[in-house]
C-alpha cells in the first residue's frame, strides 16, 4: 500500500493546505491508498467553496485534472489523523509563531511529532506500507520511516507548468525545494549522457507550449529580480537567510541600476518603487524577455531564464543550482537537459502508482528517461545514450507541432471558403431585401392614400358626435330629467349594496372554511375580541382575509426570485399543489406551470416533477423523482444524468432512494419527501354517487386488465385515463369506491394516487405493496387486499358497498384520523428547505415541529435516506428506541447540531426530566442497558446534580479533569468536565437550555460541532464509565463527515486509554492526600 503524507497543520491560517494534492491522488489512483493528514481534508465541497479556496474552482479542476471526490471514492481509502494537540504543541515551542513552526517542521526532528508518526506507522494494517509520499521535507517523518525501513519520496508541483510549458513535477528521494538529490543523480548518470550535443533551443522546442516568439539574445537590458511567496518553504527554510527584502537589497548593492522587480502573483503584499522598476508583464516569459540577467533566491523563474540563455544568480538552496556549475557552456547545457528530461517528471506520473513502484526499483537514468518519454507520448526501444533519446524526442515533438500547424492551416482555409460563401449569400439576401423595400415603399404610398380617405370619414364622424352632444345637453337641461333624478340615485345605491353583500358573503365563506379546517382558530379569535374589542378584531379579520400571500424576503435560497415555479405534468398536479402549499407556508410566492414559458425559463430555481418527461428543462431545478425503481423503464443513463445535474433530488420512497444511491447518486443530493394528505381541499358538492367503482390510470397493461374485467363483471365501473385536475376530482366524488391496482406485481405503493383520493374524501381499496412497511400510517385508513388476489379485492369491495351508512362513517373516521396524523410531507419538505438554508431553524420548528412527538425517553437519531444504517440499527433495537428522522444541512455537522437542538427543544416542551439519545451507528455492548438503568437510578437518588451521562467518548480532551469517582455495585462512575461524542448520551433537563442555545449560523467545524459546543460549556458535569458503555460500528459510513467509521476506532481506543490514566492519577493523588 502507498502512504501519502499531507501536511495537517494550518500554518498559513487555512486548513487542508495540500487539498489539491489530496484530490489529485484520489482521482488518479484505482487502488486503496493510506493518507496521513487531518480530518479537515474530508470536509464538503461547499465548505471549501465558501472559504473561496482555489482548489475547488472549475479552472483548478480542469488544469490539474481532478474533481471533487464522491463518498464511494473516499470509502476505498484509509485515513490516519494527526491528533489535534500536536499542532498546538508545535506552536507553543515556537512562541506561537506559525512560520517559525513551519520552518522547524521542514528542517528539524521534533520528538513529540515522531511519537505520533510511530503511533500511526506501527498500526498492524500498515505493516505492508511500500513507500511514503510526502508533500514537503519532514525530518521527523523521514527518521521514523527509516526506522521501519520505509522509503520516503518527496513530491511537489514542478517549476514548469501549463499553459506556457509541459506540466512537470518534482520527484526526489531526499528532499524537495532543498536537500535534493538532483546533482548527485546527474553525476551518477554522466557516463550515460553520450557524446552528442544538444542545444538549449532544442530544449525550448520540447518543453515550451506557448506561442512566444523572441530571441534568447533580445534587447532586454534590465536585471530581473523575481520575488517569491513570503511564507513558502523555499524562502522560510531554504533561502540561505535571504528573503524578498534582502534580495532587493543585494540587487541594489551589486547591480545598482536597471533593476526590474517582479512581484509573485500569490504574494499577500504590494510593493512601492524604491530605486527600481516594478514589472507589469502578464507572465514570466515576457518578464524574462525584458531582462539580460536574473537574480533570485531559488524561484523557478531562474530555471526558466536558463532555458532562455540568461545569466542567472542563485542565492539560496535549489535543486537546479548545479546547472551553472559545469566546466563549460556545453557541460551546463547537458546538465540542464538532464534536469529537464530525467530529474523533473511528467506531472501525472507523480500520481501514478505504477510509476512510483517503478522508481522504487532504482532504475537507471536511461530507463527513467524512456518512461518519461512514453508519458509525453513518444516510445523508444533499444539502447541509446540519454542525449540521443532526448534529441529524437525533440524531433518527434517538432514533427507533431508541424502536423498541428498543417491541420490549423487546413482548417483556416476551410473557414475562409465558408466565410466567402456566406458573404456571397448575404449579398444575394441584400439584393432581395432591396427589392422587398421597393415593394414596401409602393404599398406605403397606397396606404397613405387610404389613410387620407379614413381621415375624411373621421372628420365627418366627429361632426356628427358634436351634434348628438348638443342634443344630449338639451335633454339633461329639461325639467323631466330633473324630476326623475331621485329614482336613478336609489337604483345606484341598491346596486352598490348588492355588490357589497356579495363581497361579504365570499369573505364569510372563506372564514367558515378556515374555521372548519382549523377549529382552534375560533378560540383564538374569541380571545382576540376579548382583548382588543369588536371593532379592532373586525378590522384584523378583514385584513387577514384580503391577504393572499406572505413572502419573507430575508430567507436565503429562494429569496432572490419573485416567484418560484413548479413545472409538472398534469398527472402529478396533486404533488405540485402540496409543494405550492408548503412553499407558501414558508413565505415563498409559488405558481404551477405545465410547460416551458414562450420566452423560455428564467434563471431562478424551479421544482420539476418527473423531469424525464420534459424536452426542455430550466437551468436550475430541484427534481421530484416519481418513478418506481422496481421497473427499469425510465432509469436509463440519460435519466440518471438529469437527476445528477439537478440542484437536489426529492423522492417519495426509501426503496427508490436506496436504488438511486446504488446507481451512484450521492446521498448528499437526495432528500426523502413522502406524499401526504392535503386537508386544504374544498368539500365535495356531489350529492349522489353514479359509480360503484372508479379506476383511473394507464390500462395498457395485462395485469390491470384482469382486475378490471373481474370488477366490470360485477359492479358499475368507471375507467378513466388522461383526466386531470378538477375534472378528475369531480369523477372521484361520483364514485363510492376508488380502487388502486399496481402496474407491476412488486410495485411500490402509489401514494400520490391514494392521498389524492383520500384528500377528496374517497374510500380507497388498494393492493398491498412491496414497501408497505413504509406506510403503516395508512393501515386502517385504506382497505388493503393481498397482492395479486383479485377475489380478496372483490370481497372487500362487497363489504363496503353493502352498507352506505358504514361507508360514510368510514370516510368520516378516515378524515378525522388523517387530520390528527403527522403531516410527513410538511415535515420532510421544510426539512429540505432548512437543509439548503432557505429557511432558518426557528421557522422550520414553528411550521413543522408539531409533527414530531416523543413517546419514549429513548430516541435514536438517524437519516432515513441512509437506508442501510437504519436497517442495521433496527436489527439491534431491542430496547425500543423511537427513531427520529434527523435534520439535514449541506454541511453534515450543522445538520447534526440542528437535530440535537430540535430533540432537546421538544424534550423541554414535553417537560421530560431526561432523554437518552443514541445515533444509528451505535454498537450496543452486553449489559449496557442494565448498567445505564443503574446509573440513572443512582443519579436520580442523588438529585439534580448531573448534566450528561456519556456512553462513549470518541476524543477525550487532553485537559479534561476528573472531579469525582463513585462506585455502585462494582460499576465505577467517573465525573469529568469535558467530553466529545454523541454516539449515546443521556441529557438531564438541566442541560436542555444550554444545548438549545447552540448557534447553527456559526459555521466553524473545529469549534462549533455540537459535541465541541457541549465540551466548551463551563461547569458542566459529565458522568461516564471506564470501559465505555457502548461502542461504535466501524463497518458503517459516517453520514456526518462522509468517511468510514473505522477512522474513529483508534481515536476511541486512545480516549479510553487516556481516561484510564486520568482515573488512576486521580485515585493516586487522593490516596496521597
Amino acid at each position: 500500500m502507498l502512504t501519502i503524507f499531507l501536511s495537517p497543520f494550518p500554518f498559513r491560517g487555512s486548513d487542508a493546505p495540500y487539498l489539491w494534492m489530496f484530490y489529485k491522488y484520489l482521482q488518479e489512483s484505482k487502488e486503496s491508498l493510506h493518507f496521513i493528514m487531518s480530518p479537515s481534508y474530508l470536509q464538503g465541497e461547499q465548505h471549501f467553496s465558501e472559504a473561496q479556496r482555489w482548489e475547488v474552482e472549475t479552472a483548478s479542476f480542469e488544469s490539474l485534472g481532478y474533481e471533487f471526490p464522491s463518498e464511494t471514492v473516499l470509502a476505498r481509502h484509509r485515513f490516519s489523523h494527526i491528533q489535534d494537540n500536536i499542532f498546538m504543541q508545535l506552536l507553543s515551542m515556537c512562541g506561537d509563531n506559525p512560520i517559525l513552526a513551519f520552518k522547524r517542521l521542514v528542517t528539524e526532528r521534533i520528538p513529540f511529532l515522531e511519537v505520533e508518526f510511530k503511533r500511526i506507522l506501527s498500526a498492524p494494517e500498515l505493516l505492508g506500507c511500500e513507500v511514503i509520499l510526502s508533500c514537503l521535507n519532514c525530518p521527523s517523518l523521514e527518521a521514523v520511516a527509516e526506522t521501519y525501513k520505509i522509503p520516503v519520496i518527496h513530491i511537489e508541483l514542478g517549476p514548469l507548468r501549463p499553459p506556457n510549458y509541459r506540466g512537470t513535477a518534482y520527484f526526489d528521494f531526499t528532499g524537495v525545494n532543498g536537500n535534493t538529490e538532483a546533482e548527485r543523480r546527474y553525476l551518477d548518470a554522466v557516463d550515460e549522457m553520450g557524446e552528442e550535443e544538444i542545444t538549449v533551443e532544442e530544449l525550448r522546442a520540447f518543453f515550451i507550449s506557448a506561442d512566444y516568439d523572441f530571441s534568447p539574445c533580445s534587447s532586454g537590458t534590465s536585471v530581473g529580480v523575481p520575488l517569491q511567496v513570503e511564507d513558502d518553504s523555499n524562502l522560510v527554510a531554504f533561502g540561505s537567510s535571504y528573503d524578498n527584502s534582502s534580495l532587493i537589497a543585494y540587487s541594489n548593492c551589486f547591480r545598482k541600476k536597471d533593476i526590474l522587480v517582479r512581484v509573485h502573483p500569490n504574494s499577500i503584499f504590494t510593493i512601492n518603487k524604491g530605486g527600481f522598476e516594478i514589472d507589469e508583464s502578464p507572465n514570466s516569459l515576457e518578464f524574462i524577455s525584458a531582462c539580460k540577467e536574473i537574480i533570485t533566491i531559488n524561484s523557478s523563474v531562474g530555471l526558466e531564464a536558463l532555458l532562455f540563455e540568461r545569466k542567472v544568480t542563485l542565492l539560496g538552496d535549489s535543486s537546479f543550482a548545479f546547472l551553472t556549475q559545469g566546466s563549460s557552456c556545453e557541460g551546463n547545457v547537458k546538465r540542464l537537459a538532464f534536469y529537464m528530461f530525467c530529474y523533473l517528471i511528467p506531472f501525472n506520473s507523480a500520481f501514478d502508482p505504477n510509476y512510483i513502484r517503478f522508481r522504487l526499483q532504482s532504475p537507471s537514468a536511461l530507463e527513467i528517461l524512456k518512461w518519461h518519454m512514453r508519458a509525453y507520448g513518444y516510445i523508444f526501444e533499444g539502447k541509446s545514450s540519454l542525449i540521443g533519446i532526448m534529441k529524437r524526442g525533440v524531433v518527434y515533438c517538432n514533427m507533431e507541432k508541424l502536423k498541428q500547424l498543417n491541420s490549423r492551416i487546413t482548417e483556416g482555409i476551410g473557414r475562409l471558403g465558408a466565410e466567402k460563401q456566406e458573404l456571397l449569400q448575404r449579398q444575394q439576401e441584400l439584393l432581395k431585401m432591396n427589392e422587398e423595400l421597393s415593394l414596401s415603399n409602393q404599398l406605403l404610398a397606397e396606404s397613405n392614400q387610404d389613410l387620407a380617405s379614413e381621415r375624411e370619414k373621421l372628420t365627418r364622424t366627429i361632426t356628427e358626435q358634436f351634434e348628438r352632444g348638443r342634443f344630449l345637453d338639451e335633454i339633461l337641461a329639461s325639467s323631466s330629467w330633473k324630476v326623475t333624478a331621485p329614482l336613478r340615485k336609489s337604483r345606484r345605491l341598491w346596486y352598490s349594496l348588492i355588490c357589497a353583500l356579495k363581497v361579504k358573503a365570499v369573505k364569510a365563506g372563506h372564514a367558515l372554511r378556515v374555521i372548519k379546517s382549523e377549529p382552534q382558530i375560533l378560540l383564538r379569535a374569541i380571545r382576540y375580541i376579548f382583548n382588543n374589542g369588536f371593532t379592532a378584531s373586525s378590522s384584523r379579520v378583514d385584513d387577514l382575509l384580503n391577504i393572499k400571500y406572505s413572502v419573507e424576503t430575508s430567507l436565503s435560497g429562494f429569496k432572490h426570485q419573485a416567484v418560484t415555479h413548479v413545472l409538472t405534468t398534469k398527472h402529478c398536479v396533486f404533488v405540485a399543489e402540496l409543494i405550492k402549499r408548503n412553499m407558501e407556508k414558508a413565505g415563498f410566492l409559488t405558481d404551477i406551470i405545465f410547460e416551458a414559458p414562450l420566452c423560455g425559463f428564467d434563471s431562478s430555481l424551479h421544482f420539476v416533477i418527473c423531469p424525464q418527461v420534459f424536452t426542455v428543462l430550466p437551468g436550475n431545478y430541484v427534481a421530484f423523482q416519481m418513478e418506481q425503481s422496481v421497473s427499469s423503464r425510465w432509469f436509463e443513463e440519460s435519466y440518471i444524468k438529469l437527476l445528477e445535474n439537478s440542484y437536489a433530488i426529492l423522492d417519495y420512497s426509501l426503496l427508490n432512494i436506496k436504488f438511486l444511491q446504488e446507481k451512484g447518486l450521492s446521498l448528499k443530493q437526495i432528500y426523502y419527501v413522502p406524499i401526504s394528505y392535503n386537508p386544504y381541499v374544498s368539500e365535495s358538492t356531489c350529492l349522489s354517487k353514479e359509480y360503484d367503482v372508479l379506476f383511473y390510470g394507464d390500462t395498457n397493461n395485462e395485469r390491470r386488465q384482469r382486475y378490471l374485467a373481474a370488477l366490470q363483471g360485477k359492479y358499475t365501473v368507471k375507467v378513466i385515463d388522461n383526466v386531470f385536475g378538477e375534472s378528475l376530482y369531480r369523477e372521484i366524488e361520483k364514485a363510492k369506491i376508488v380502487v388502486n391496482i399496481h402496474y407491476y406485481e412488486d410495485a411500490l405503493l402509489e401514494t400520490t394516487r391514494i392521498y389524492e383520493c383520500l384528500s377528496r374524501h374517497a374510500l380507497v381499496v388498494s393492493e398491498r405493496s412491496s414497501d408497505i412497511t413504509e406506510h403503516s400510517n395508512l393501515e386502517g385508513v385504506v382497505e388493503f387486499s393481498k397482492i395479486g388476489d383479485i377475489d380478496d379485492m372483490v370481497r372487500r369491495i362487497d363489504y363496503w358497498l353493502s352498507s352506505e351508512t358504514r361507508r360514510e362513517e368510514k370516510i368520516a373516521k378516515n378524515k378525522q384520523a388523517l387530520l390528527l396524523a403527522p403531516d410527513y410531507f410538511e415535515y420532510y419538505f421544510h426539512r429540505f428547505l432548512l437543509a439548503t438554508d432557505s429557511i432558518c431553524f426557528d421557522k422550520f420548528y414553528d411550521i413543522a415541529g408539531h409533527n414530531v412527538e416523543f413517546y419514549s425517553e429513548f430516541v435514536c437519531l438517524g437519516l432515513p435516506e441512509s437506508t442501510e444504517r437504519r436497517a442495521d440499527f433496527e436489527k439491534d433495537n431491542r430496547v425500543g428506541f423511537q427513531y427520529f428522522p434527523g435534520l439535514r444541512h449541506n454541511m453534515g455537522w450543522v445538520g447534526c447540531g440542528l437535530s440535537y437542538k430540535f430533540i432537546l427543544r421538544k424534550a423541554y416542551e414535553q417537560a421530560l426530566k431526561k432523554i437518552t439519545i443514541c445515533e444509528d451507528d451505535v454498537e450496543f455492548c452486553d449489559g449496557w442497558k442494565e448498567k445505564l438503568d443503574r446509573i440513572h437510578q443512582h443519579l436520580e437518588d442523588q438529585g439534580d446534580s448531573w448534566d450528561i451521562v456519556s456512553g462513549l467518548i470518541a476524543n477525550l480532551h487532553a485537559e479534561t479533569n476528573v472531579r469525582k469517582i463513585e462506585s455502585i455495585g462494582g460499576l465505577e462512575l467517573v465525573h469529568i468536565d469535558k467530553m466529545t461524542s454523541t454516539v449515546l448520551n443521556t441529557y438531564s433537563s438541566r442541560v436542555f437550555d444550554k444545548v438549545m442555545r447552540w448557534d447553527e449560523n456559526y459555521r466553524d467545524p473545529y469549534k462549533n460541532t455540537i459535541d465541541r459546543f457541549i465540551e466548551n460549556q463551563y461547569g458542566i458535569d459529565i458522568v461516564t464509565t471506564s470501559p465505555f458503555l457502548v461502542g461504535h460500528k466501524e463497518e458503517l459510513m459516517s453520514t456526518l463527515w462522509g468517511f468510514q467509521n473505522s477512522q474513529y476506532t483508534e481515536m476511541i481506543a486512545t480516549s479510553e486509554s487516556l481516561l484510564r490514566e486520568k482515573v488512576d492519577m486521580f485515585k493516586s493523588e487522593n490516596i496521597l492526600n
